[in-house]
């Protein structure tokens, strides 16, 4: 157990993934530049995908030893959808009031500057 919360005090998170396509695509780019990668929340997505937006997504978290060369990667990420987007709401629209079924969410949001979880920050924004 105190293993597990160490290892977690060393992970960062340096994007968000609101679809199941967007997650896997970021976390294989990630490890094929033999970076370890953490998807947290993809199994309550692939089962619940409705409330993803309210969960906030699947967090990608990489070691903080290795996130400056994630987070250098990501900047060129983009997951791309293969209809337009006009093409899309059109179907979603159908597909909401003929089934109520809501779109499945998607969406790619890198952080810039990582989060490192389980540390506690300074407060640089005082002057002395």
């Amino acid at each position: 157990m105190a293993q597990q919360l160490k290892r977690q005090e060393n992970l960062v998170t340096v994007a968000r993934a609101y679809g199941p396509m967007e997650w896997a695509l970021a976390a294989s780019f990630l490890e094929s530049a033999n970076i370890r990668v953490w998807t947290f929340d993809q199994a309550i997505a692939s089962v619940s995908w409705d409330k993803m937006i309210a969960w906030g997504g699947v967090s990608i978290r990489v070691p903080a030893s290795q996130a400056d060369a994630a987070s250098a990667l990501l900047d060129g990420f983009s997951p791309v959808r293969g209809r337009r987007a006009v093409d899309r709401l059109l179907v979603a629209i159908l597909v909401f009031f003929l089934f109520q079924v809501p779109p499945p969410p998607s969406g790619f949001f890198h952080q810039r500057a990582p989060a490192v979880s389980g540390k506690e920050t300074e407060d640089t924004s005082r002057e002395p």
